[in-house]
């Protein structure tokens, strides 16, 4: 019997490190029929990703297994136009949420990402149905 082949899902980037939020996003992002990709943090993080054709990107700006904001920009600057970022860190470091978001991406406090994931998974990946996310977010300061 001959199958069809199947259809290649968006890849996300996961920038993750934290099981219970990667594992949060991961199976959020599956169910919105995203295949989600995280690098091995032992390897060069940036030719990891720069080897995949993702449509979007995760990041935990406070993951200290790679250098956060570098690899926001290099993401928002890749090929043509980049790709949309959503980066979220604590409340409290304002410092990473407003650099992340003067870069262009879209910023987050951490307790609105938990409480909204879905949503905001949605917007990131809005550009798969071609329509352009918020670059910015006002939400890090909830």
């Amino acid at each position: 019997m001959d199958e069809e082949p199947t259809e290649q899902l968006p890849i996300v980037h996961i920038l993750v490190e934290e099981d219970f939020f990667w594992e949060k996003v991961d199976s959020t992002l599956r169910a919105l029929a995203k295949e989600p990709f995280t690098p091995n943090w032992q390897g060069d993080v940036l030719e990891q990703l720069a080897s995949v054709d993702a449509t979007a990107a995760v990041v935990d700006l406070e993951n200290e297994a790679i250098q956060a904001l570098d690899i926001v920009q290099t993401l928002l600057e890749q090929g043509e136009g980049g790709i949309p970022v959503l980066a979220y860190a604590s409340y409290d470091r304002e410092d990473l949420l407003r650099a992340a978001e003067e870069l262009g991406a879209m910023t987050v406090a951490r307790s609105t990402f938990a409480s909204s994931l879905v949503r905001l998974l949605q917007e990131l990946t809005a550009e798969d149905e071609d329509e352009q996310p918020a670059a910015g977010g006002d939400e890090a300061n909830s």
